[in-house]
């Protein structure tokens, strides 16, 4: 008797290939340069703060935050080491504990308990929620008593995250990990694969079901909370994200 049929092969090096060298690599590479862009707009804004320097950082912050958009489900290597999610886009972000680490300066941004005072929410607080008008928000800057210290704080939170990028793309370009990356194409739940298979369904499940839809939306409320949409301050941009 014959043989039964061959049961299908997988590449799953080509796989990896692909999904290393076209999507997580380019991916986190642009996300460093946006984040490196939007370091200078705000250094821009801090010398000189005015609602044109303002208006330019706003663009600089929703560049970096849409290419963030593309690699957060990859929360693998130096993106888990450092826990890259939490650092940059815990929402709703706390303005109360923002509001605090300003009036008394002695805050350190590396601590768990901090991770909804930085990242990208914080930043939008700062740009966008310190109040109504425009020009409300630059005399937050320029002649409020701690003006200094709310542009100490915008320079902290940039420059945290823009480090924390250049750290997770380097990794994948400079140290090598994207070819490790590829070459752990076995089957087992260490393997590129499975690990890249379990992180995305977390973030499908967690971040993106969950945190931008179901929770402001109120599937998981008695009625919606608007207010824990992502890009809440900025106002408009939350399914730009999406």
């Amino acid at each position: 008797g014959g043989e039964g049929p061959e049961g299908p092969s997988y590449d799953r090096t080509a796989l990896l290939t692909n999904i290393a060298n076209n999507i997580i690599v380019p991916g986190f590479s642009d996300m460093a340069q946006k984040s490196e862009e939007l370091k200078t707009k705000v250094a821009d804004f801090t010398w000189g703060p005015t609602e044109t320097a303002l208006s330019d950082a706003r663009t600089a912050w929703l560049d970096a935050y849409k290419t963030w958009q593309k690699v957060s489900m990859f929360e693998i290597g130096r993106a888990e080491e450092v826990r890259l999610r939490n650092n940059l886009n815990i929402y709703p972000t706390s303005a109360s504990g923002i509001e605090q680490n300003i009036a008394q300066g002695n805050y350190n941004l590396e601590l768990s308990s901090e991770n909804d005072q930085q990242g990208f929410p914080a930043i939008e607080y700062m740009l966008y929620g310190l109040d109504a008008t425009d020009a409300g928000i630059v005399e937050h800057y320029t002649t409020n008593t701690d003006a200094v210290k709310y542009k100490q704080y915008l320079t902290d939170l940039v420059t945290r995250l823009d480090a924390l990028v250049d750290t997770v793309s380097e990794d994948w370009n400079q140290g090598g990990f994207a070819q490790s990356f590829i070459d752990n194409s076995g089957s087992s739940a260490n393997s590129s694969v499975d690990k890249l298979v379990n992180d995305y369904i977390f973030y499908y499940e967690k971040a993106l079901r969950a945190g931008k839809v179901g929770i402001p939306a109120g599937v998981f409320s008695s009625s919606p909370i608007p207010e824990n949409v992502e890009g809440f301050y900025a106002d408009g941009i939350s399914k730009e994200l999406l």
